[in-house]
C-alpha cells in the first residue's frame, strides 16, 4: 500500500571486465529482494560508462553482456509484486562523449560546480590521463540538442520494450549548470538572448532543462500514462522551485555519512508541501556511491529509514549490484533489518501533519539554514519551513527570518499581517532588510554592517548559559543596530580592539575583547519582536558552539512556546510530533555521530533511560509505544500531558490517543 521499501541499485560497468551478470539467477535475485522486504526497485538501462543493459537498437549494449539483464530483472521483480522504475544516466556517459564530442556541455565561467576556465569541456575533477581516475570525474553531456534527441529516442525505446515498468529515473541532469555548447548558443540566439550575458544564460539553462524533462515526460506518458518519473542531479533542491512540476515525486538523495545526519531535514520540510509523494534515498555504503564491499551497520540503517519516516518520506536505499549480477547477501541482511522495521510501523507514519507551530523562513545560504536547523534540532525544538503561500497565523505561532534571507513585497506584507494578528517574529542579522529599513516588524534600526572580524556577545541575565559569566567569542561579528524605544536589549556586543591583520595582531587567533567600550546591541526584545545582530544561523553552521545554541535558544523561547519539552534527551537526539486524525506521533531518535577518517558514521546506540515529555494543550485517552503496543503510564494536567518513557534505544514512536 505504501510502497515505502525501495531500493536504487546502481550498475556502472566497466568494458574491461568480462562475463556481465553471468551469475545473474532469477530465483537468487527473487528471494534475496523478498527477504529484504523491498517494494520497489530502480534498475539499470543505461550507466554512466555510456553501456545499456537491454538488446538496443539506439545505444550500445555492453559488449560482455550476452542477454537481455534489464528484462530478465524487471520479469523477476514483476512476478514477486516488485515494482520496477528503469534508470537512465544523463549527463554522464562516456561512449557517448568520445563518440560525440559535439554532444558536450561547454563551461560558461569559472563556477564551483565546474571547475574549468570559460568555453571548455565541462568536466568534474580535471585529471591527467596517467592519475588514477578520481571519483565523478566524468565528462558532461549538454541535455539539448543531439544528445536529447539521443536519449528521447532511448527512453521512447525502453518504454515500448517493458510495458510493464512503473517509471523512469533520469541521473546526472545537473539542472544548475549552464552551458554555452553551439546547440545552447542556438537557441539562445533564436530566443534573443545574449550568450555572454550571465543573466541570459541562466534564464535560457532553466527554460531548456524544463523543456527536456517535459519532453521526456511526454514520452514515457504515451505508453505509461501513469509512470512515476524523476529527474535526479537538481529535481529536488530548496533553490530549484522551479523545476519541482516537471517530478511526479521528489527524491532527496543525502548519504549522511558524507553530508552529515541533519543534512536531510530543511530539504524534507521544504518538499512535503508540494503535494506530492517525497522519497528519502541513503545509501547502503560506508562512504560514498560506488564502493564495493562496504557497508553500514544494520542498526544505522534502520536509524535512517526511521528519520525518514519521521519526516513522513518513503524510503529508498542504495546498493550497487557486482558486475557478474549477484546480489550481495550481507547487503540484503542489513537492508531487510532497517526495512523490516519500516514495514512494522509504517502505517503510523503516512498522512500525517506536523505539530510544529514555530516556522523558518530560509534565505538564499545554505549554512545560514543549516545552522538554524542544527540549532533547533540539538534543543529539541521542531519547526516547519514557512511558505509565503501559506496561512500563517493558522500554522505558526513563531516565525524565524535566517540570516539574509531576502523578502518578496508580498511576503514581507504577509508577515507584517501575521505579527499584527498575534504571531511572533525573530529576525536574524540582515534578514527582511531592504534597503537602509527592514520590511517586516522589528525593534531595532539597522545602521551598518559589521565593524570587525569578530566579536563578543555578552548575555543579560536572563540569556546566561550554562552558568557563564564571560564575554563570548562570536565568530563573525554583528551588524550594527540601534533599538527603538520600549525596546529591551537582551545582550549586547562588546567588540575586540581591533581586527586581526598582519600588521596588527595579538596572540595565536583572534584579538581579545576590549572590555566595556563602544557596546552595541547584540540582542533586543519588545513584545512578540526579537532581533539577532549576529549572523547565528551562519556562525552556528561554522562553529557549533553550544554557549551560542543556548543563547539563541534562550531568547527564541522569550517569544515562542515550544509544543512539547523533553528532559533527559540528549543533544544528538532528534524529535518530531506529528498529527493524524485523533492520534499525534512522537518520534524520538537517538544515536550520536562519530567522525571516523573522512565519514560521520553512527556505530554507538546507547539506552536512553526515564525521558520526560511535556505535550503543551494535549490531554491524553492513552499513550502506547508502536509497534508492539505497550501502554506507557500519564497524566492530564492543566497546562498539557505528561508521561516518561521509561527507556528507548535508537528509534522510539509512541502514539497517543487524544481525548
Amino acid at each position: 500500500m505504501w510502497n515505502s521499501r525501495r531500493v536504487h541499485l546502481d550498475f556502472h560497468t566497466s568494458e574491461h571486465i568480462e562475463d556481465i551478470g553471468a551469475k545473474f539467477d532469477k530465483r537468487v535475485f527473487q528471494n534475496t529482494l523478498t527477504k529484504a522486504h523491498i517494494t520497489q526497485i530502480t534498475l539499470f538501462a543505461k550507466c554512466h560508462h555510456g553501456w545499456c543493459y537491454f538488446p538496443t537498437k539506439v545505444g550500445a549494449m555492453h559488449p560482455n553482456l550476452a542477454f537481455d539483464l534489464l528484462g530478465a530483472q524487471i520479469e523477476a521483480c514483476k512476478e514477486v509484486g516488485i515494482k520496477v522504475v528503469v534508470y537512465i544516466t544523463g549527463g554522464w556517459s562516456v561512449n557517448d562523449a568520445a563518440e560525440h564530442p559535439e554532444w558536450q556541455a561547454v563551461s560558461f565561467d569559472t563556477g564551483e560546480k565546474v571547475y574549468m576556465e570559460e568555453g571548455q569541456i565541462v568536466q568534474r575533477k580535471p585529471h591527467s590521463i596517467s592519475d588514477a581516475k578520481p571519483t565523478c570525474a566524468w565528462d558532461l553531456l549538454c541535455l539539448a540538442g543531439g544528445y536529447k534527441r539521443h536519449i528521447l529516442e532511448l527512453t521512447a525505446e525502453i518504454c515500448e520494450r517493458y510495458p510493464q515498468i512503473d517509471g523512469l529515473f533520469y541521473d546526472i541532469c545537473c539542472l544548475d549548470v549552464p552551458c554555452i555548447c553551439d546547440s545552447c548558443k542556438a537557441g539562445m540566439k533564436a530566443r534573443g538572448y545574449d550568450v555572454r550575458e550571465r543573466e541570459d544564460v541562466m534564464r535560457y539553462m532553466i527554460e531548456q532543462k524544463i523543456e527536456f524533462m517535459n519532453d521526456c515526460l511526454a514520452v514515457m506518458q504515451k505508453t505509461h500514462p501513469h509512470g512515476s518519473i524523476f529527474f535526479n542531479s537538481g529535481g529536488a533542491e530548496i533553490t530549484h522551485p522551479f523545476y519541482a512540476d516537471c517530478m511526479t515525486h521528489f527524491e532527496l538523495e543525502d548519504l549522511p555519512t558524507v553530508s552529515g545526519y541533519d543534512n536531510i531535514y530543511n530539504r524534507a520540510k521544504f518538499f512535503s508541501k508540494k503535494g506530492k509523494d517525497v522519497v528519502g534515498m541513503t545509501g547502503k555504503f560506508r562512504h560514498t556511491w560506488g564502493e564495493f564491499g562496504s557497508f553500514k551497520k544494520a542498526e544505522a540503517l534502520k536509524y535512517e529509514c526511521a528519520a525518514m519516516l519521521a519526516l513522513g518520506m518513503k524510503c529508498s536505499v542504495g546498493d550497487q549490484l557486482h558486475p557478474n549480477g549477484l546480489p550481495d547477501p550481507y547487503t540484503y541482511e542489513i537492508i531487510g533489518e532497517a526495512f523490516g522495521y519500516v514495514e512494522k510501523i509504517e502505517k503510523f507514519c503516512y498522512g500525517c501533519e506536523s505539530a510544529a507551530r514555530l516556522g523558518l523562513v530560509l534565505a538564499d545560504n545554505y549554512a545560514a539554514n543549516e545552522g538554524i536547523s542544527a540549532m533547533l534540532l540539538e534543543s529539541g525544538i521542531d519547526y516547519e519551513i514557512a511558505g509565503e503561500t501559506e496561512d500563517l497565523n493558522a500554522l505558526y505561532d513563531c516565525i524565524i527570518l535566517a540570516d539574509g534571507a531576502a523578502l518578496s513585497p508580498e511576503f514581507s506584507g504577509k508577515l507584517k499581517v501575521f505579527q499584527q494578528n498575534g504571531g511572533a517574529l525573530a529576525v536574524i542579522g540582515t534578514a527582511g532588510l531592504a534597503g537602509e529599513d527592514f520590511c517586516v516588524p522589528t525593534c531595532v534600526k539597522y545602521v551598518r554592517g559589521p565593524r570587525f572580524d569578530i566579536d563578543y556577545i555578552v548575555p543579560g541575565e536572563r540569556l546566561y548559559p550554562f552558568g557563564l559569566r564571560s564575554p563570548l567569542l562570536v565568530y563573525r561579528s554583528a551588524h550594527i543596530v540601534q533599538e527603538t524605544d520600549e525596546t529591551e536589549i537582551l545582550a549586547h556586543i562588546e567588540p575586540p580592539y581591533f581586527s586581526r591583520t598582519t600588521e596588527r595582531y595579538c596572540s595565536h587567533r583572534n584579538t581579545p575583547n576590549r572590555t566595556k567600550v563602544g557596546q552595541y546591541p547584540a540582542i533586543c526584545k519588545r513584545g512578540d519582536l526579537l532581533y539577532f545582530a549576529h549572523d547565528f544561523g551562519t556562525i552556528y553552521h561554522k562553529s557549533g558552539d553550544p554557549f551560542l545554541r543556548e543563547v539563541f535558544v534562550k531568547a527564541l523561547k522569550m517569544v515562542y512556546k515550544p509544543v512539547f519539552e523533553m528532559e533527559g534527551f540528549l543533544s544528538a537526539g532528534r524529535a518530531r510530533l506529528v498529527k493524524r486524525g485523533r492520534n499525534a506521533f512522537l518520534h524520538l531518535l537517538y544515536a550520536p555521530p562519530l567522525h571516523r577518517g573522512n565519514v560521520i558514521i553512527l556505530e554507538d546506540f546507547p539506552v536512553l533511560q526515564n525521558i520526560k515529555v511535556r505535550i503543551r494543550n494535549m490531554r491524553a485517552a492513552s499513550v502506547c509505544l508502536r509497534p508492539d503496543g505497550e501502554k506507557l503510564a500519564f497524566e492530564n494536567k492543566e497546562d498539557g500531558l505528561y508521561f516518561v518513557l521509561p527507556q528507548m534505544r535508537c528509534h522510539a514512536l509512541i502514539d497517543i490517543e487524544t481525548e
